[in-house]
Formats: C-alpha cells, sequence, structure tokens
C-alpha cells in the first residue's frame, strides 16, 4: 500500500491543484444543508480519490513507459528485476 502511494504522490501533488480549483464549485452545491464537518469530510475523501484516480492513470500511461524508456536508455536493469543494495553497517 505505502509503494503504490508513493509511486501516485508526486501525480497527485501535481494534479491536486487543478482539483481544488475546480470541485468546490459544484460540491458545495451538492452538499447544500449537510453539516459542514460532514461536507468537509466527504469531500476531502472525494477529493483524495479523485487525485489518486487520476494520478494512477497518468503513471500508466505517461510516467511509467518514461520509467522504462530511461532505463533502456541508461543500461539499468528492468525495475522490476533490480534487487535492493545492502547498507552498509
Amino acid at each position: 500500500m505505502f509503494h503504490a502511494l508513493s509511486v501516485l504522490s508526486y501525480g497527485m501533488y501535481l494534479n491536486h491543484f487543478v482539483l481544488t480549483e475546480v470541485l468546490p464549485g459544484p460540491w458545495v452545491r451538492a452538499t447544500a444543508g449537510w453539516p459542514p464537518a460532514l461536507s468537509y469530510l466527504c469531500g476531502a475523501m472525494s477529493l483524495f480519490g479523485l487525485s489518486a484516480l487520476l494520478s494512477s492513470v497518468t503513471y500508466v500511461l505517461v510516467e511509467h513507459p518514461f520509467l522504462i524508456l530511461r532505463d533502456q536508455w541508461m543500461g539499468h536493469k528492468p525495475r522490476e528485476a533490480r534487487q535492493p543494495t545492502a547498507i552498509a553497517a
């Protein structure tokens, strides 16, 4: 789970700026009459979910193919075949 979140974190950082500009208007209208705390909590969870979904799409379509291309150009092993390096004590 932490690996997936770390892979998506940069994409989420980039797209949350757009989502926070687009979502508040429709969200405020959709949750009119809700208690403020519930509206905020549901809005934050929705923003997180949409941000994760959007960043996973951009990771699969853009970032991962370029990481593979970078590894090929640099002569590295494929990302799945790399072994973690040992830390000297």
